[in-house]
């Protein structure tokens, strides 16, 4: 009895130091995340209740600047054009990598799919700036690719200044993520497709079921993990973005381009209204946090125990 005491002892005690000693090697990581990602939310909580220019001394205003955003047409049209944005980056650009994996992941010789991934993955390290100037060249309207090429055939009645006219402008940013191929989201469904079991494949040939039952009852629903993950990083980017409008149209014509991340930008850079767009970023930060929480409740399937 005495040394089973002595044993359990030893155990707890070496149990208690190492657990001492990993929290000690992820203490830096805790630490980075207090100063770089929390601070600056509650820094921006703060500076949201006052009115503030960045030179002059910050003056209390509670919270004026929550209202009078929630009355400003121009965050209203802002959120208006991120809700068109998202329902559009949430389907096509997500299907279209899903498709393309399963093509991929269906060539039998690894050399060929090795080929086809390295293909569509090198436009990953084209800079988005670059990506978003060029599209700038080909909508230009004197000499633009596309005005140009529908001249060409003979369709000179589409021709338009696609970035200044306020029926195109948003599409005309929307497209420029053209063919829709995201890099990494193909990467993360091949991964998840070469992930199912071989036993459930066998198992569906048996059952004699063809192409599109397999891909409906077993390659999307073992990828909603991945589904997932991708909605959730995409809703935060696509929410904080505006590179491309900033660089296209800085949110013109008639603020039908305006993106919640620009109008942020344009009130703290151009306006110097550093309180107003504190109380801005934090209320977008909210509704990242609302639909990541609904994302990680709801959006689930019965198969991610093969992760486990």
């Amino acid at each position: 009895m005495f040394v089973k005491r002595n044993v359990s002892k030893l155990k707890n005690n070496f149990r208690r130091n190492n657990n001492l000693t990993l929290y000690f090697l992820i203490a830096p990581a805790f630490l980075s995340l207090l100063v770089w990602y929390y601070y600056p939310v509650a820094k921006s909580f703060i500076m949201s209740l006052y009115s503030w220019d960045g030179f002059l001394s910050a003056r209390f205003i509670g919270l004026s600047n929550y209202k009078e955003a929630l009355t400003d047409p121009d965050f209203w049209m802002a959120m208006r054009n991120m809700l068109i944005i998202l329902i559009f980056k949430l389907t096509i650009p997500f299907i279209i990598p899903f498709l393309v994996a399963e093509l991929i992941v269906s060539i039998k010789s690894k050399r060929t799919r090795d080929l086809y991934r390295t293909v569509l993955i090198i436009p990953m390290v084209v800079p988005v700036v670059v990506w978003a100037l060029m599209w700038r060249n080909i909508y230009d309207y004197s000499n633009g690719f596309l005005n140009v090429f529908l001249k060409y055939i003979g369709l000179e009645v589409l021709v338009r200044n696609w970035l200044n006219d306020p029926a195109t402008a948003l599409g005309a940013i929307l497209f420029i993520s053209f063919p829709f191929v995201s890099s990494i989201a193909l990467l993360i469904f091949s991964a998840g497709i070469e992930a199912i079991p071989t036993s459930i494949y066998d198992a569906v040939k048996i059952d004699g079921a063809n192409v599109f039952k397999r891909l409906i009852h077993i390659d999307i629903p073992f990828c909603i993990p991945q589904f997932r993950f991708l909605a959730i990083t995409s809703f935060a980017g696509i929410i904080a973005d505006y590179t491309a409008v900033l660089l296209l149209t800085q949110g013109r014509p008639m603020n039908r381009t305006l993106v919640p991340g620009y109008y942020i930008y344009r009130y703290s850079t151009t306006d110097m209204r550093y309180g107003y767009s504190s109380a801005v970023a934090l209320m977008l930060i909210i509704l990242i946090l609302i639909i990541t929480f609904l994302f990680q409740k709801y959006m689930k399937s019965e198969t991610e125990y093969y992760a486990k």
